[in-house]
């Protein structure tokens, strides 16, 4: 019994397999499985990608063939596959290197059709994987909002990056490319807000995140350009005297490899006139200098919340204790 077949009979002893709709809900979490296993590794080709996901098809369909009887075959569906919509073709990664699991945003393609004697079509797999309990080690169960479809379209309507010039500050997610002015980094984010919030925003979602380019320029056209403009905005932490970014380098400012530097010290950097408040790196921690006023302090993995007020003569910070175990030395995309 290979990996993928074991992984869905394991599945189906959670429920009742003989439910049409339970086994469909495991078939899509297996598709969202290998997704996200696909795009974590930057190394995978689209050809590769391809072969895989065939596979996945190939052996759903098989084990589908013990609960139904051959039924008709349903109308071709395209394949969604065809388009490398979500890996990015690159060099392979180091096998050492453990590649982290990132969390697909948006609608995915629907999954082609599986074969002649399966009775199940899984469409959109956007029922995730159990997760488990970063607590407890247990596995929690999932449950989607009923008013998801609300909180992600507000979601998306939101500013990749703030500026209020009568307070003189600038709030980013990740940070700026060294080189960019304020009013270049403002019209980059805008012209990627504006493809967020037409109606056309689910193939930018679908396309957006892979590692490459890794190297803003002014030359880079479409999908490149969005995602290069992207991983600046919400992803950087270090990169180099160019501004190429380094993804692999998370931790603590000291234990990048040479010729790596924060964002925010790279030589050359343009000065702004407005101060940065900007989070994404936990292992940076809470830090002020340089005009950056970093806010992260890892919540998420045990820290702590902050918040910052800007408003006043000085700066104010407001932090709450995170209610979970620390996990040290943690930091995600």
């Amino acid at each position: 019994m290979d990996a993928i077949e074991k992984a869905i009979r394991n599945a189906f002893e959670k429920g009742d397999a003989d439910d049409r709709a339970f086994r469909e809900k495991v078939y899509r979490s297996a598709f969202a499985a290998l997704d996200r296993a696909l795009l974590a590794n930057p190394g995978i080709t689209v050809e590769v990608a391809i072969k895989r996901r065939k596979a996945m098809q190939a052996k759903i369909a098989e084990i589908e063939s013990e609960f139904l009887p051959a039924v008709a075959a349903a109308p071709p569906a395209e394949s969604p596959y065809e388009e490398p919509l979500a890996v990015e073709p690159a060099a392979p990664a180091a096998p050492s290197q453990a590649a982290p699991m990132p969390t697909l945003d948006g609608e995915r393609p629907p999954a082609a059709e599986l074969s002649q004697a399966s009775g199940v079509l899984p469409v959109v797999p956007d029922i995730m994987p159990d997760r488990l309990s970063p607590d407890t080690g247990a596995p929690v169960a999932d449950e989607v909002a009923p008013d998801r479809d609300e909180l992600l379209g507000w979601l998306r309507r939101q500013k990749l990056l703030h500026v209020d010039r009568r307070l003189g500050f600038l709030m980013v997610h990740a940070g700026l490319f060294p080189r960019w002015t304020t009013a270049q980094a403002e019209e980059i984010a805008r012209e990627i807000e504006d493809k967020l919030h037409s109606d056309g925003y689910r193939r930018l979602l679908r396309q957006m995140f892979g590692n490459k380019p890794d190297l803003w320029t002014p030359k880079l056209r479409g999908i490149d350009r969005w995602r290069a403009g992207i991983n600046v905005l919400t992803r950087m932490r270090y990169c180099d005297v160019r501004g190429r970014i380094s993804f692999a380098d998370k931790g603590a400012p000291g234990t990048q490899r040479p010729g790596l530097y924060p964002w925010y010290e790279v030589p050359g950097r343009l000065e702004r006139d407005l101060r940065v408040i900007c989070g994404h790196w936990s292992t940076l921690g809470r830090f002020i200098g340089l005009g950056i006023h970093a806010i992260d302090t890892g919540c998420v993995w045990g820290g702590a919340l902050t918040a910052m007020r800007v408003d006043s003569e000085e700066p104010q910070f407001v932090t709450i204790k995170s209610e979970r175990k620390p996990a040290p030395g943690k930091d995600i995309d």
